[in-house]
């Protein structure tokens, strides 16, 4: 598609969204860089992105910050109603109408550093170990999606990075799984319990609807998207929140 074409067909979805008193719902969860609270209301790379997506639907972005899980639900649920930022995983798949990516986000799993982890290789070896992961997120879906683990035997999911990092400490798993981001909300004396085994995974984030959300909202927002992508604009709010990383512009509208 052609750059006349697609700010023609998002200049008609604009026009249409507008017409419905243009608020824009979105559910997320506390996780810098990528959304977090301030001051003066919320923050962060995704907030930001989806504030410039927003703007150039003439709609105003109305966030709802809340733990993963109940955003999840929520979005898994009430249509027209946008979740960010996840990663698509084969359970999430047929669940979500799915945006342009814009993101990505290195997991990794972690263990103690007073710990012997003998033969430790790749990330499945974990399972022999107790592994902590925060409910619903990505590395819980794909783990669960292996015979090898589960809640029944070696798998513990909480609710946020305080109680995963908390039953590391207290010696109630053995392996947790941490992204860059959540590295970055960590307190010194946690850092120095880590020690890294093994890359999990390089997640690409994108932004989702529930599948019986208005096709119009669902399409202005990913042609806004793709639009916004291939800007300068992008690529300097690239910069401010990751001014040391390079690679999270993974997708431009010319590779779809």
């Amino acid at each position: 598609m052609t750059i006349r074409v697609l700010s023609h067909v998002l200049l008609l979805l604009v026009c249409s969204l507008s017409a419905h008193g243009a608020q824009l719902r979105a559910v997320t969860e506390h996780f810098p860089p990528f959304s977090f609270k301030t001051e003066n209301g919320y923050d962060g790379f995704s907030i930001a992105f989806f504030k410039q997506v927003a703007e150039r639907l003439d709609m105003e972005l109305k966030v709802e910050m809340m733990p993963w899980a109940r955003a999840y639900h929520i979005a898994s649920t009430q249509p027209d109603t946008l979740i960010f930022s996840m990663a698509r995983t084969a359970e999430r798949e047929t669940q979500f109408l799915w945006l342009e990516p814009f993101a990505s986000n290195q997991v990794s799993l972690f263990g103690r550093k007073s710990q012997h982890y003998p033969g430790f290789k790749q990330w499945t070896d974990a399972q022999f170990y107790r592994v902590g992961v925060i409910r619903d997120s990505a590395t819980a879906h794909i783990m669960t999606s292996h015979d090898a683990f589960s809640t029944r035997n070696n798998l513990v999911e909480v609710e946020n990075i305080a109680q995963l990092t908390g039953l590391l400490e207290l010696d109630r798993v053995d392996v947790i799984s941490l992204s860059e981001s959540m590295l970055h909300q960590l307190q010194e004396h946690e850092i120095r319990l880590l020690q890294h085994l093994v890359t999990f995974d390089e997640l690409t984030f994108y932004g989702a609807f529930h599948p019986d959300s208005d096709p119009q909202l669902v399409e202005g927002v990913a042609s806004a998207m793709r639009n916004f992508l291939g800007t300068e604009a992008y690529q300097n709010l690239v910069l401010r929140y990751f001014p040391n990383k390079q690679g999270y512009a993974t997708h431009t509208p010319e590779q779809h």
